[in-house]
């Protein structure tokens, strides 16, 4: 958890206290410890921005005491050892790390420039610390006054022997940041370092073996590599520490390597890697020895001339760890280790590396790509071996790249899908592999999404999703994050199943219900998933022939549903355990012929009475009744929804809707089937008398929707005069509810008129009058299909949650809007709004000169001449008689004014139900003129984008009703054929009736010719 900026904020503000005011003393004592604290508590620090923050605020408090005012000779030793403490975090404590990752093979320039800077302000402090210390000391002695001599000379003798040593280390980090073309300063740095380390070579210092190692690392740098062994060999005593051991163990084998003793080597490393792995048991610490070895192995290769077998110790290395984090942290390594390699020395691994380095930090995604697809296309072992890391690093790059697909920008999650599915491909089961399964997953899940909103067909893309979930869930089956995959997958194989044909759908719908019943109890879609299953095991029953239901599957369900009934009602979900509950009825009655089981409908509704479910309830018991055709049966439906209607009018209307489109679309079905002749007959039988009979029940408003029904049922059952007459019946009542309707209208525009009557001669009236009218144009803009959308795209780009969303659908209708738009500039309009789907006040602008152009586009004659009266009036000069300019504009507002009732009169909505009717029952009167007069009028009237549905009912019926009573017209069909390619036009899918427009437009086109 990154929260260190925090941290050092907060030491921040620390220092700030203790910083001392300009005429306070210091208290060094109290600044030093603090300091201690803060470094001991690094050296704890697990996390490494931990300990940078707390060593680089403990250097702030000695900055601090380093420049205190020096106010006695107690206190000038005081002062000297907090700049000699500087010096020493700076120049050892503060690069040590980076120094020493340069030590370990691990690090390159970076490291080199970090460990210089700081390295380079330590020497300085150290040389003015040193010459301050040497010339106090001589002042000492010189002074007849031999009391400073004898009270400090020991402390300036310690304090000599501390920064020397400092120096020594200081001086080694020196010469490693000093790149080793420049030989001259370099070797004179590390030659300063071995002999300042001379003095504590011995044990009388206590700090023999790291004065050994450091003096080793220099003659090992220097290329004198045998005596750098002798020293080392002296590091690796068991009174040394761990880290020491460490240290030296691992330069040994960098001398054997460096000194081309390979065998010795080989030795070395093996030595070094099992004191690594003994030494802690620290996983980290193991890890990070295990790395050194690799990274040893593959220099020692390197030194034999054999690159591939250095490349291939380090792919066992990350193959040993099998661990996606490791690799990352391991690529990081390499990236930095190769800095500066010319391409054709690194091979594949640090090409890996280098492209990770160009993409993450320079940004550079094409070079990135370029670097991973050359190892990917190399065909020799390391290559090979390598691929499972070049296509993790560019699944990593693709998810966060874009493409643009038919006009659409998306992110290239799909690919990256396949790209981590080939990681999984090649490396053995195990971590990685699953880490790998799991990014394919989320990846694919994301680039569905993105198909959705860019309208991307994604079938083929679903299929990959599911095999990627299969993989995973199947590779891993009781990996608890994993488990939660199950009901993604389980969606997937219901859409699938929604989607298929017949012969698949069962299949389908069985695994959904599979993977939804495996969502562990833990997880919060627990109860809703098995509600899921449930649901489509049941839609799997269903696709079984009626006349051979699968009964041991049906008993399993009724089981299933049972249980899952108790557990919901104990845990509160009645909607849930009431559905359940009717699922089971069903189940018993469908499939096991348990007829009976239809009287147990009742007990829902007593049980969970407040239960959508026992509404459906209801509504499946009044369907089976109708459907049975027993007149008894039907007599017990029509009391059913007699009863709902009493207690819930509003119900009661949906549910003889439900039982209506559920008839209607049976018989759909059943008149395509010319095995089902018997069936269709019985069904159309069952709707005509549910349907005269509900007619007969009906009272008051109730009676107008009852008729309509009553109607559509005759024309089912090919009574067409009876149904012809009713039809006729009820437009005669809608146009009496348009008159009303219009009366209305007239009495709502009374007082506006009367007020334009009084206008006379007063001008400020006039002028009020006509500013009111002006609200009946922007009604227009509202009432207008494009307009009233475009301003409720604008609503929902100021107000919804998801801007970028709201700012894509705002986009898309302009661009539909301003093509419809009678303008020279449409295309430069719409293009605009294209180019600026990203970009809101931009968008909004387009959008307000839109909706400005479309209401001067929609401006009657009687607005203009309005509006030019109003200017007129207003412009005249002030001593000008006014009265005849007034009365010219109150006779065009009255004008104006009944122009809009007789508009308003004529938007009122005609009832298409009952042009639909009147055309269904023309068709199959043969009356075809007659009714496709009456489908080309509804196909005008009907808006697609509210009422999508009956728009391409309309159009289907429509084109069923020309080539049946004009197939003989060849212009007719050629015009039906352009007519239905128009329509695709507007939208592929035809409201998902595209087949069978396909079929209509194939038959118009033979007959046209």
């Amino acid at each position: 958890m990154r929260t260190w900026p925090l941290v050092a904020a907060a030491f921040a503000v620390l220092i700030a206290h203790c910083a001392f005011a300009q005429d306070a003393p210091v208290n060094i004592e109290r600044l030093q410890k603090q300091a201690g604290d803060m470094l001991d508590q690094s050296a704890r620090a697990a996390d490494a921005a931990k300990r940078d923050a707390l060593v680089d605020a403990a250097i702030e408090i000695y900055r601090q005491i380093s420049a205190a005012p020096i106010t006695s000779e107690s206190r000038r030793w005081q002062v000297y050892e907090g700049r000699r403490m500087l010096a020493h975090l700076l120049g050892v404590e503060k690069v040590s790390a980076p120094a020493w990752r340069i030590l370990y093979l691990l690090g390159g320039p970076d490291e080199r420039r970090q460990v210089a800077a700081a390295a380079d302000e330590a020497a300085n402090l150290l040389e003015s610390l040193c010459r301050d210390i040497d010339e106090k000391t001589i002042d000492y002695r010189q002074d007849r006054d031999r009391t400073n001599l004898m009270l400090h000379s020991r402390s300036a003798t310690q304090l000599r022997q501390r920064a020397a040593y400092t120096a020594a280390w200081t001086m080694l980090y020196r010469g490693l940041a000093i790149d080793s073309g420049d030989a001259a300063p370099r070797k004179a740095l590390l030659e300063s370092a071995i002999k300042e380390a001379q003095a504590f070579l011995s044990p009388q210092f206590g700090m023999q073996h790291e004065a050994n190692l450091l003096t080793a690392v220099a003659l090992r740098e220097l290329g004198a590599c045998d005596k750098a062994v002798e020293h080392l060999k002296l590091c690796d005593a068991p009174a040394a520490a761990d880290k020491t051991r460490f240290q030296a163990r691992h330069q040994i084998a960098r001398c054997y390597i460096e000194s081309g003793q390979y065998d010795a080597a080989v030795a070395a490393i093996d030595s070094f890697d099992q004191f690594a792995s003994a030494a802690s048991p620290n996983r980290d610490d193991k890890l990070f020895g295990s790395l050194l070895a690799a990274m040893l192995r593959n220099r020692l290769h390197q030194a034999r001339g054999d690159i591939a077998a250095g490349q291939k110790a380090l792919l066992a290395f990350a193959a040993q760890w099998d661990d996606a984090d490791v690799n990352a942290q391991f690529l990081d390594v390499l990236a930095s280790h190769y800095a500066g390699v010319a391409s054709d020395k690194l091979g594949p691994l640090g090409l890996i590396a280098l492209a990770r380095r160009e993409f993450r930090l320079n940004n550079s995604p094409r070079q990135a790509a370029e670097l991973l697809r050359q190892v990917l296309a190399g065909d020799d072992e390391v290559s090979v071996l390598a691929r499972p890391l070049a296509w993790w690093e560019l699944g990593y790059l693709l998810e966060r790249q874009g493409r643009v697909q038919n006009g659409a920008t998306i992110r290239r999650r799909d690919e990256a899908g396949r790209a981590f599915l080939k990681v999984a491909d090649g490396v053995r089961a195990g971590n990685v592999s699953r880490q790998a399964c799991l990014n394919a997953v989320i990846c694919f899940s994301g680039a569905m999404g993105d198909y959705a909103q860019a309208g991307l067909s994604g079938d083929q893309l679903r299929l990959e999703f599911i095999s990627a979930l299969e993989r995973l869930i199947h590779g891993w089956p009781g990996d608890a994050e994993v488990m939660t995959w199950h009901r993604i997958l389980a969606e997937q194989y219901r859409n699938v199943g929604l989607l298929s044909q017949p012969p698949h759908r069962k299949g389908n719908f069985l695994k959904a219900a599979e993977h939804f019943e495996q969502v562990p109890a833990s997880s919060a879609d627990y109860m809703i998933s098995r509600r899921e299953g449930l649901k489509y095991r049941l839609s799997a029953l269903r696709e079984d022939s009626p006349d051979s239901p699968d009964a041991p599957a049906a008993q399993k369900l009724i089981a299933m549903l049972d249980a899952f009934t108790a557990d919901a009602s104990s845990a509160g979900q009645d909607e849930w355990a009431a559905q359940s509950q009717l699922d089971k009825i069903i189940v018993r009655h469908d499939f096991l012929g348990e007829k009976q089981a239809i009287f147990a409908v009742e007990q829902i509704a007593q049980r969970w009475p407040n239960t959508s479910a026992a509404i459906s309830a209801v509504e499946w018991e009044v369907r089976m009744l109708v459907q049975s055709g027993v007149d008894s049966d039907i007599a017990r439906a029509i009391d059913l929804v007699n009863q709902l209607r009493h207690k819930a009018p509003e119900k009661a209307e949906r549910l003889i809707g439900l039982v209506v489109e559920q008839v209607r679309r049976r018989i759909s079905v059943l008149r395509n089937n010319t095995f089902a002749a018997d069936e269709l007959e019985k069904y159309r039988k069952a709707y005509v008398q549910f349907a005269r009979v509900l007619l007969e029940r009906s009272e008051g408003s109730q009676e107008y929707a009852a008729r309509q029904m009553c109607a559509d049922a005759l024309c089912e059952a090919g009574e067409f005069d009876e149904s012809l007459r009713m039809w006729k019946e009820c437009q005669a009542d809608d146009q009496q509810r348009r008159a009303k309707r219009a009366a209305l209208v007239d009495e709502e525009f009374l007082p506006i008129l009367a007020a334009v009557d009084q206008i006379g001669a007063d001008v400020n009236r006039a002028i009020t009058q006509a500013e009111a009218f002006a609200k009946y144009s922007a009604a227009r803009v509202q009432a207008h299909p494009h307009g009233r959308l475009v301003k409720l795209a604008m609503d929902s780009a100021a107000n919804s949650a998801d801007k970028r969303q709201a700012l894509r659908d705002l986009s898309a209708r302009l661009q539909d809007a301003w093509r419809e738009l009678p303008l020279a500039r449409r295309d430069e309009m719409a293009a605009q709004a294209t180019a600026a789907a990203n970009d809101r006040a931009a968008l909004l602008a387009n959008a307000e000169e839109y909706l400005h152009l479309l209401r001067e586009s929609l401006e009657t004659g009687h607005d203009r001449s309005i509006r030019l009266a109003l200017d007129a009036l207003r412009s005249a000069p002030p001593e000008e008689d006014k009265s005849p300019r007034v009365a010219d504009l109150a006779g065009k507002l009255r004008a104006g004014y009944e122009a809009v009732i007789e508009s308003r009169k004529a938007m009122l909505d005609v009832d298409a139900q009952n042009l639909l009717g009147l055309a269904r029952v023309h068709s199959a009167m043969q009356k075809y003129d007659a009714a496709a007069g009456l489908y080309a009028q509804l196909a005008r009237g009907v808006d697609r984008d509210r009422f999508p549905d009956m728009f391409w009912e309309v159009q289907m019926e429509m084109a069923q009703c020309l080539l049946a009573g004009f197939k003989h017209d060849s212009a007719a069909m050629r015009n039906l054929a352009v007519h239905i390619d128009q329509l695709r036009r507007t939208d592929p899918e035809m409201g998902g009736r595209s087949a069978m427009f396909g079929m209509f437009e194939s038959q118009a086109k033979s007959a046209s010719r």
